[in-house]
């Protein structure tokens, strides 16, 4: 061989595959980024963002960051959380807590060995209307006993006068019955 103009070897089986491996983790963030409420998908027991949906990035929840520092900006890990829990018994787990003025019904599912999916839907209009319709309800009790107790003061003064009309009556019959025959 005298001379070498050109080495040549098919990549496209190759090329396929990074393209089916780049498609492949596209998907969870596709599904993460369709969930309606804020999702992270979470390492424990460092509380670290693997991954987190549009939602989540836009409370500051980004991936390399801590839950709670990047998403609710506490020091700490929420006294809520249920992660502990969940790596003991390895079953999903939900609440429903109030942070600061708004209200998160949360659920935390295992997904591997130390890793759990966290998400969590923002309820506070719901609890907001309960609060309102409990709040009228009780109001309307409150009402509803005052009215009951006006009722019952008013019946007793009826009966009573009811009993004065009656005594009335009769000594005024047994004052007709004595002047008759005098």
């Amino acid at each position: 061989m005298v001379e070498c103009q050109a080495v040549g070897r098919d990549i496209t089986g190759l090329k396929q595959a990074e393209e089916k491996l780049r498609n492949e983790a596209k998907l969870p963030q596709l599904f993460m980024d369709a969930l309606p409420c804020v999702a992270l998908l979470i390492h424990y027991p460092a509380y670290r963002i693997v991954a987190s949906n549009k939602a989540a990035e836009r409370a500051g929840a980004v991936p390399g960051r801590r839950c709670y520092a990047a998403w609710l900006r506490k020091e700490f890990p929420c006294p809520w959380c249920l992660a502990p829990k969940l790596r003991e018994n390895g079953q999903a787990l939900s609440d429903q807590f109030r942070d600061g003025c708004i209200y998160w019904d949360a659920y935390w599912i295992p997904v591997g060995e130390n890793l759990y999916l966290h998400y969590a839907f923002d309820i506070t209009e719901e609890q907001m209307i309960k609060e309102t319709l409990e709040k009228a309800r009780e109001e309307l009790e409150q009402r509803v006993r005052e009215r009951t107790l006006e009722l019952q003061q008013s019946h007793a003064q009826l009966l009573h006068s009811e009993k004065l009309a009656a005594v009335g009556n009769l000594s005024a019959s047994i004052a007709h019955e004595f002047n008759n025959p005098l």
